[in-house]
């Protein structure tokens, strides 16, 4: 495998002499050349255009559809290449080989098969090497895909046994940038004390196509190099050797996903838990970068296989580094496998949790975890209630339970009387209608605080607070000091309230939006105001409505301000003027109706009772206004006439 050394020496030799190959005759490995002269010229004077012309008559004719590039077969690439190694033609098989996109002509590359972009990199890049690449890149971007035709940029196992033999050391490290991880190559420092003079932050997340490791072995690794590999060790290459991250060949054979050659380090004595400067070994770096296959196959590796039967088998993990705590201390180790796969920020982290760490996490719970958490949560400092707390918390159940209670009640009642006979006696005691809504309240805030509606419980509590209030006027009733006041306040909402209500509810909704119209005007000549955006204080309907009921209350200051910049400002005065007219005479109209309604049936009333009075002789009676209390009446029947016609009882 590889190639010989006569084929290597002669391919360098042809490289040196520029006469052998057209290309080296535009530019070769020493920097020299039509084409790199020119290149010097340009870095002086600063103008292209001659370099770029000559480019594109030079190097037009040695590509494939001027520049544009082809698919060629790659049984052409693998004969030039067989031929170039033995010096013997290449026989097909006669099926047809895959295809290769290629820009540089096969028969115009150099010795080894390098176009003239490798030879500018092969120079070491001088700047004028440097512009001439720049310039082939700008001119034919298609050729920065092309590869080497030959091996001897590639696998050369008999090169690397050559410099074995010549004492070439196995350890020699590749620290340079070029082979460092992309989030590191910002970050390099040097330093005398180090052996390496390079200083690395140990935070890294691996990514790069050339981080390979640094030595040779671990190069040989990541290029699938079985070869090279078995005779690095063999020349005493340590495989557990660790470079300036701390990885050995097993963490870089993780990290390129590489199992064949994990396996062939694990033959050659690597150890599986080396940690890097990370603390990670090969499996929990597999868990890091979320690599489940990789994680799944090196699981098998450190299991230990206690008995099989068939295609059955009993295996038992070791806990250090998968399970979170550390079985040696017993405390958490937050780079364990499974912390990495719980905790990860990946969402492939989570295909690591199947199998095995499910199976972990479950046991753990099963075992002990769940006993645990309900010991903490109900021991939990924060459950712990104050004395307030307490008394609310009590007085919150009685509630609850006070009202289902009545609840009950209800439906035994119907259950025994009938829902229509029911619903009659509801109507005429609406005190007992609106206690019973406000018991199905209670229950419904019980229910949204269950659910951890705070917002809607609170709003269901304010009318319930308000529902109940009318439910303890009713108790109110037997204490002879409050009673009479209780039914004047029940019958004073009943009729005067409601009847202003309608009457106030009718002036303020014709009237609110009149003046929503009228302040459409608000500021019209201004064309640096858009009142669509800054808004006035009756913007919408139901603004207009709150700004009214607001004006009723005397509020006028910011109303007459705004009132004042409209093109109706005279109308909406005079509007205003007829509401606050018929907002002060509302509630005397309605008291003098009222008034005069009541002067008329105590009319009638004292007729009635001068008549039963001169039939009954009655010792005392006192009429005064609403009220009328009576202290010793000869009979039963003029009792129940007074009661009847004064308060509507029986």
């Amino acid at each position: 495998m590889g190639n010989s050394s006569s084929t290597v020496t002669a391919g360098i030799k042809n490289q040196a002499d520029g006469r052998s190959n057209v290309i080296y005759q535009l530019a070769d490995v020493t920097g020299n050349g039509e084409l790199a002269e020119l290149a010097k010229m340009a870095l002086k004077t600063g103008n292209f255009i001659q370099l770029d012309l000559k480019i594109m008559e030079k190097i037009r004719p040695l590509l494939y559809n001027d520049g544009e590039g082809a698919m060629i077969p790659m049984a052409e690439v693998i004969a030039m290449r067989h031929k170039e190694r033995t010096g013997n033609e290449y026989e097909c098989s006669g099926k047809k080989s895959a295809q290769k996109y290629i820009c540089w002509r096969l028969d115009c590359r150099g010795a080894v098969g390098e176009t003239l972009l490798h030879v500018c990199f092969l120079s070491g890049l001088p700047e004028h090497m440097k512009l001439l690449a720049q310039r082939l890149i700008v001119t034919f971007p298609a050729i920065i895909n092309d590869f080497y035709l030959c091996d001897e940029y590639y696998e050369n196992a008999e090169m690397v046994r050559f410099l074995l033999k010549k004492g070439a050391s196995v350890s020699q490290r590749c620290c340079g940038n070029f082979f460092t991880c992309d989030d590191q190559k910002a970050m390099r420092t040097d330093s005398v004390d180090c052996e390496e003079h390079v200083v690395l932050p140990a935070k890294t997340d691996y990514s790069g196509h050339l981080y390979w490791g640094e030595y040779p072995l671990s190069f040989a690794a990541c290029l699938s190099q079985a070869d090279c590999f078995r005779m690095l060790v063999a020349y005493g290459a340590n495989p557990n050797n660790q470079d300036t991250n701390g990885n050995s060949v097993l963490h870089i054979c993780t990290i390129r996903e590489n199992w064949d050659m994990f396996s062939m380090a694990l033959e050659a004595g690597a150890d599986l838990h080396i940690q890097n400067r990370m603390g990670l070994t090969p499996l929990t770096l597999a868990a890091f970068l979320a690599k489940s296959a990789m994680f799944e196959k090196i699981m098998k590796k450190e299991r230990k296989i206690l008995w099989t039967y068939g295609r059955v088998l009993m295996a038992a993990f070791p806990l250090a580094f998968i399970d979170s705590i550390d079985p040696a201390t017993g405390e958490l180790n937050r780079l364990s496998a499974l912390a990495l796969a719980v905790y990860g920020k990946q969402d492939n982290h989570l295909a690591l949790l199947p199998n095995t760490l499910e199976h972990i996490v479950m046991r753990k719970w099963t075992v002990f975890g769940k006993k645990i958490h309900l010991v903490c949560v109900f021991s939990s400092s924060e459950l712990k209630m104050s004395t307030k707390t307490k008394v609310y918390t009590a007085l919150s159940m009685l509630a609850v339970i006070g009202a289902c209670s009545y609840l009950i009640q209800m439906f035994l009642h119907i259950h025994n009387v009938g829902r229509k006979m029911y619903l009659l006696s509801l109507s005429g005691f609406p005190g007992k209608a609106i206690f019973l809504v406000s018991c199905a309240l209670v229950l419904l805030a019980f229910l949204l605080r269950l659910s951890c509606l705070d917002e809607p419980e609170d709003i269901v509590w304010m009318v319930v607070v308000l529902l109940t209030a009318a439910k303890c006027l009713f108790f109110c009733r037997a204490f002879s000091n409050v009673g009479p006041s209780v039914l004047m306040v029940y019958k004073i909402i009943v009729r005067d309230l409601l009847r202003f209500f309608v009457i106030y509810c009718i002036i303020v909704v014709g009237f609110s939006q009149s003046f929503y119209i009228i302040f459409l005007g608000y500021r019209r000549g201004d064309e640096t105001f858009d009142i669509e955006k800054e808004g006035t204080i009756m913007s919408n309907f139901a603004e207009s409505f709150v700004r009214m009921f607001m004006m009723s209350l005397t509020e006028f200051g910011v109303f007459y301000e705004q009132l004042e910049q409209c093109e109706l400002a005279t109308i909406g005065k005079s509007r205003n003027a007829i509401t606050v007219s018929e907002d002060v005479l509302n509630p005397f109209g309605g008291q003098n109706s009222q008034g005069l309604s009541h002067s008329a049936k105590n009319k009638n009333t004292g007729k009635r009772l001068q008549r039963d009075e001169r039939a009954h002789t009655p010792r005392t009676m006192f009429v005064q206004g609403k009220t009328a209390i009576f202290l010793i009446a000869p009979c039963n029947a003029f009792k129940k006439r007074i009661m009847n016609r004064w308060f509507g009882m029986n």
